[in-house]
Order: structure tokens, then sequence, then C-alpha cells
């Protein structure tokens, strides 16, 4: 191996890898990057093959790796962080499904891997109007979920009906390793979602 060639530390079913070069390479491969490649690669493999009671303390490890920058975890201690990481499922939404609902009381809290999201929010602090609102998204939900999310792309990734469906645009979300819905876990007991995040790609 060359000597300024660098290995990335895998899982056991992986047990070899292809050296990455070196910066400033001619490739123009940011080893920095296939780092976080082959550690998403990893995560994805043990989210989508193992169940919580399955997970090894390297599995474990692997998604320590990325849920440990968010603060959320940082302010838990280890053995709580460590019964949340046996708890972490994977889930794929299609382009325009919703994965929280504002209003709705928040148990859980993702993180983005692959894709982009939007914020959205109604304006609303009329609780009537508010609770017309979220029963109209649970209905939203619930047809996404009986149907498994087999709606046409064009049907529903128009932003307009985007807004209609779940209010005001606020931004989009597509870089990796991003958190959507801790907010509304920081309160005790779990507050509101303050705004629905939607699929887009």
């Amino acid at each position: 191996m060359p000597s300024n060639a660098r290995t990335v530390p895998t899982s056991r079913s992986h047990r070899h890898l292809r050296p990455l070069p070196a910066c400033g390479g001619k490739s123009g491969v940011d080893p920095k990057r296939e780092v976080q490649k082959q550690l998403l690669r990893n995560l994805m493999k043990v989210l989508r093959t193992k169940k919580g009671w399955q997970r090894t303390e390297e599995d474990l490890a692997t998604i320590a790796k990325l849920a440990g920058k968010f603060p959320f975890f940082q302010q838990l201690p280890h053995k709580e962080c460590v019964d949340l990481y046996k708890s972490f499922t994977l889930s794929t939404l299609s382009p325009g499904q919703p994965l929280l609902l504002q209003g709705e009381v928040g148990q859980s809290f993702y993180i983005l891997l692959k894709g982009k999201v939007s914020i959205h929010r109604f304006a609303t602090t009329d609780s009537q109007e508010l609770d017309e609102i979220y029963g109209s998204l649970n209905n939203i939900a619930k047809q996404w979920d009986a149907d498994g999310g087999n709606h046409s792309t064009s049907d529903t990734i128009s932003p307009k009906r985007l807004e209609r469906s779940y209010g005001e645009a606020i931004c989009t979300l597509s870089e990796i390793w991003t958190g959507v819905g801790e907010i509304a876990l920081q309160t005790s007991p779990a507050g509101k979602r303050n705004s629905s995040v939607v699929a887009v790609e």
C-alpha cells in the first residue's frame, strides 16, 4: 500500500477497502467526504439489516459517530444514548410525503441521510383553526400510510400544493446529518411540533 494512502475503518463484513488517494491527488477525491460516504453506507447497512437487540458494540459505535455530533445526544448520559441508538430505524419517504406534522406531539427525532426535505408552517395561532388544520394533516398522513405513499411526483411535489397542504415554506434542508424534530423532544412532557417537515426528493 502506498505510504500516502489512507484506509477507512468499517464493519466486520467488509474485510478489504480500497485505499483513498491522498489530498491533492489527481483524482480530486476528498478523503473526508469519502470517509463520510463510507460511514453513511455502514450506518444504512446496520439500520436496514439489524434490529436494535442484534446490534453489536461496533454497530452502536457507527451510529454514535453520526448521533454524537447533535447537542441533543451530547447532553444525555451514555447509557441513555446507547438505548436510543438501539431504537434507531431507517425511514424512506416519497416526494410530498410528510415526515413530521405541525401540531402533533413530538415523539421522535430524525436525521437526514439522503434527499431533501422542506419545512412548512401555518401562521395561525387560533386553537380552533389549528385543530382543523391538524385534523386535516392527520388525514393526509393516514392516506399516505394507507396507500404506501404511491402518489405521482408531479401531484405531490408542486410547491403550491405543498404550501396548501402544510403551510408556508420556511426553508429546505438537503445536507446529510441534518437533524429535525428534536425541539419538541426538549420539553417535558413532549411538546407539539411547531412546523411540518415534508420530503421533496
